[in-house]
């Protein structure tokens, strides 16, 4: 019922970005996850140059955080939540695009969005959560690259068979994604200090490239 009018397609948009910016923590309380205030605040508190003054970023600074932390777990649990509400999207986009609710033009830029999106977090995930591509050329296990949408029974059956991949596998799926998402986004997007345009996508690209130690190539 999301996708069935212009305005509820946008919406459904932007409720995929306030996702990048504002996750969960625990369960109820919003935080900055994956992609807002409390990651890079979180983020600066790991560098040499920082005093901590306050008892909320001890974890952090003192590097005490292990796999069962609340940090880690939310901010895992908040990235494949956003991962799932872009993958809605793009199916809707697709549904909504086919019922001539939307252009095809509009949906393929939207979904472009979308798929930079979904690169950016599974990006984030295989890079904290997956060892270097360049130990092993990438040959370690990597991340679930969720590429589907995970909203019936069907879906969590397969989220729970799928193998999971290499961290080579990962970047590979990154670079697709990465790659429709360069082909699709305008140059300028609107309102462009929240919406995805092409220079975002060519740069996530290119650190993506930097990771796999292919210093030659080019976007």
């Amino acid at each position: 019922s999301v996708f069935t009018t212009p305005e509820r397609v946008n919406l459904a948009i932007n409720g995929v970005y306030d996702a990048a910016q504002s996750g969960f923590f625990n369960g109820a309380i919003d935080r900055g996850y994956p992609f807002g205030a409390a990651n890079v605040q979180q983020g600066d508190c790991r560098g040499e140059d920082m005093v901590n003054l306050a008892a909320f970023y001890q974890i952090t600074y003192q590097a005490t955080y292990n796999p069962t932390s609340a940090n880690n777990v939310n901010y895992w649990t908040s990235t494949y939540r956003l991962i799932n509400f872009a993958n809605i999207a793009i199916e809707g986009l697709d549904k909504a695009a086919a019922s001539g609710v939307i252009t095809s033009a509009v949906a393929t830029t939207a979904q472009a969005e979308m798929r930079f999106l979904r690169a950016l977090s599974h990006h984030e995930m295989v890079v904290f959560f997956a060892r270097p591509f360049l130990d092993g050329n990438g040959s370690n296990l990597g991340v679930p690259y969720r590429d589907f949408a995970v909203n019936n029974s069907a879906a969590v059956d397969r989220v729970r068979s799928d193998p999971r991949p290499t961290v080579a596998e990962v970047y590979t799926k990154l670079l697709e994604d990465c790659d429709f998402a360069i082909a699709n986004l305008p140059v300028t997007n609107t309102p462009a200090v929240v919406r995805a345009q092409r220079a975002a996508a060519i740069a996530l690209k290119m650190k993506i490239l930097m990771h796999m130690g292919r210093w030659q190539d080019k976007k």
